[in-house]
């Protein structure tokens, strides 16, 4: 028994190592940096753009309403479109505080979200974050644009004491385990996230 379980023991800790030591973040060469820029600012205007102008179409037919519907009906089946028409270049949002589950961050997303957190404190927060990844001996870049809390956002974004108890409602009805309220204006929303593998075109 006593050798059954040193080896479950040494198999757990091989496993937990490999999986640490599969991701890490790597340096990103300098001459890689302004493409790398391009194409995330690419991919990004591309996502904002389709969400923004899907999002005023459902304001302008039910309101707000209409607005937390759309993000919890379309804003992922929008965002897939959106990475169908881009070539082996992903797309996505990421926050600390947020409302859809598939946009929860991973452990280096954290990491940059707390970098634009302490730069917006600091009243310098950049424009853009570069970063790389090498998984299984295999480079990504990854490009975040930090997003932040405009006066309309906290229509469904802000305090729950002031926002409309039929946008309240309705929010705790499609998303039960919503963590995106009781923000102010100018505060760090999240960041759009662009996952570039090495050898991309244009990168």
């Amino acid at each position: 028994m006593k050798r059954v379980l040193l080896f479950l023991s040494a198999s757990v800790f091989s496993l937990t190592f490999t999986s640490c030591v599969h991701k890490k973040e790597v340096k990103v060469p300098q001459d890689k940096v302004e493409e790398i820029k391009a194409i995330g600012q690419k991919a990004t205007r591309e996502l904002m753009m389709e969400l923004k102008s899907n999002l005023v179409k459902a304001i302008n037919g039910e309101g707000i309403v209409g607005a937390i519907s759309f993000c919890a009906d379309k804003a992922e089946e929008i965002t897939k479109e959106v990475n169908d028409k881009l070539i082996n270049v992903k797309v996505s949002r990421v926050s600390e505080k947020y409302r859809n589950p598939g946009d929860k961050p991973d452990e280096i997303d954290k990491k940059v979200l707390k970098y634009f957190e302490k730069k917006l404190k600091e009243g310098k927060i950049p424009p853009y974050y570069i970063t790389a990844v090498k998984e299984n001996g295999k480079v990504s870049y990854i490009f975040y644009k930090p997003l932040r809390v405009n006066q309309f956002c906290l229509n469904c974004h802000g305090s729950v004491n002031e926002m409309k108890p039929e946008i309240v409602k309705i929010i705790r009805e499609k998303y039960p385990e919503d963590r995106a309220i009781n923000y102010k204006p100018g505060e760090l929303r999240g960041a759009v996230k662009v996952v570039i593998p090495e050898g991309t075109k244009g990168s």
